[in-house]
């Protein structure tokens, strides 16, 4: 019995993908962007102990009401729930989820480069060579609904591809409706599908069929965040970022520089990548023509582009958001090597020096040492013993946390945050915050303190302390 080609290659990036970060699946949310990875993680839970309604997802950081706000689509959120139902929740289980997912990206990579007519091996080392970027390394097991948009994305550009060369409709559909929850999970990542339109051959029917296409994309998409923006009013709750703030031209200037500069030989491609990716540009547009393959470049870095300047005030300190444009830094890669000699050694050296640069710059900062969270939270047992003085279905206080998830992710509860202690004797219309938190049925504070309390504890009456676990003070409230 022959096996399958796919099979084999996704059985290939599983393997390569799971050794590569088989010594980091147990470990809880860490690292930079660690208040993404719990915001996602609290949004699952949430679904999977409560109400499984994908629209409507519900968040930690609650205050008095039962947590309803507007987010992206929560595919990536639900789909770890209904997992979660059958097996129980657990942080490996989520982090294997997430690989399956980036797994499948990879094929869809691979299958999509062949269908730009790259060698099978180039294909198969370009697959890698995204995996060895060190932000997608990182993400690829982390709670990020970006990387399912990603998957999704790719497999869209691929069916696509499939389309306007075997004009089948059955890969239309798949191309459309992928594209479409691509969209609705992250919409940047719609830029990846759309920038295959350069293959589109010009006719009437193709012309009509491309338009209907994006009407069937685009509109729910748009629907969904309008959707989306009236829970967030619904009860106040701005968690996620679905606005775009201005910002002044010095910081995006600053912005700018530190992306080009730092964000993208470093992290967004690695520096051996960089460095091969430069060198061999260089020669390629020394022959630069308009070919299609070319302008399907072209106008996947003009999306990106729009993008990036629509949402500048958040590419400083969120370079995941670039997901979106590293496939394209793989396939300018391979488009240049084209006529270079010897290409399969280069690929495998390029392969391996990448591999490392990635376990360098991302597994002493970000894994090796539980970065991100309170050492509290990194210890299974201090958790644990922090988790058992709350009950389940109460609201609490806690902090000082300013992402105001982190906390709430790992002592398992919600309530109200405070990123300062000052903060509860703030004065509100209907009285002092803290007493406002406790009229709204708040029955626990939990205090991290580093040395000595602030002035601020003094004035706060009733409190109980029922448990110390290192730095943290869990107190009932009278």
């Amino acid at each position: 019995m022959r096996i399958p080609d796919s099979f084999k290659k996704f059985l290939i990036f599983f393997l390569v993908n799971l050794v590569v970060h088989l010594p980091f699946l147990q470990l809880p949310p860490c690292g930079q962007h660690v208040w993404r990875q719990c915001n996602t993680l609290g949004m699952s839970r949430n679904f999977a102990e409560g109400n499984m309604n994908i629209l409507e997802p519900r968040i930690d950081r609650s205050n008095e009401t039962d947590g309803l706000t507007g987010s992206h689509f929560p595919l990536y959120e639900w789909g770890f729930a209904a997992i979660s139902r059958l097996t129980g929740f657990s942080e490996t289980a989520t982090r294997i989820y997430s690989l399956l997912i980036f797994t499948f990206g990879m094929l869809f990579f691979y299958k999509a480069l062949r269908k730009l007519n790259v060698p099978a091996f180039s294909s198969t080392c370009g697959a890698l060579l995204l995996l060895s970027v060190p932000q997608m390394y990182y993400d690829s097991i982390n709670a990020m609904p970006d990387i399912l948009a990603l998957c999704l994305a790719l497999g869209s550009l691929y069916f696509f591809l499939g389309y306007f060369k075997d004009n089948k409709s059955g890969s239309l559909v798949a191309a459309v409706l992928m594209a479409m929850t691509a969209g609705l999970v992250k919409f940047q990542f719609l830029i990846i599908p759309f920038s295959s339109i350069a293959f589109l051959q010009s006719n009437k029917k193709n012309i009509l069929v491309s338009i209907l296409s994006a009407m069937i994309v685009v509109v729910p998409v748009v629907a969904w965040y309008r959707y989306a923006l009236s829970l967030t009013k619904l009860n106040n709750l701005r968690e996620f970022g679905l606005w775009i703030q201005p910002i002044g031209t010095e910081k995006k200037l600053l912005t700018f520089f530190n992306n080009l500069v730092s964000d993208l030989p470093e992290i967004l491609t690695g520096w051996p990548l960089f460095a091969v990716l430069v060198i061999s540009l260089v020669v390629f547009l020394r022959s630069f023509s308009m070919r299609r393959e070319n302008i399907f470049i072209l106008l996947w870095l003009a999306g990106f582009a729009c993008f990036y300047i629509m949402a500048i005030e958040r590419m400083m300190h969120h370079s995941y958001y670039f997901m979106a444009l590293i496939p394209l830094f793989v396939i300018v890669l391979l488009r240049c090597l084209r006529t270079f000699p010897k290409v399969k050694p280069l690929l495998i050296a390029l392969l391996v020096c990448n591999f490392i640069w990635a376990f360098v710059r991302i597994i002493p900062d970000r894994w090796y040492k539980v970065s991100g969270i309170p050492r509290e939270f990194a210890d299974k047992n201090m958790r644990k013993a922090l988790q058992d003085c709350i009950p389940k279905d109460a609201k609490s206080v806690v902090g000082p946390d300013v992402s105001g998830c982190i906390f709430f992710y790992f002592l398992d509860t919600e309530g109200y945050s405070f990123e300062n202690p000052a903060e509860l004797l703030r004065m509100t219309r209907d009285g002092r915050y803290f007493d406002v938190m406790k009229q709204n049925g708040v029955r626990h504070l939990v205090f991290r303190r580093e040395a000595g309390f602030p002035p601020a504890f003094d004035q706060l009456e009733g409190l109980r302390l029922l448990k110390r676990v290192g730095n943290f003070y869990v107190y009932g409230l009278d």
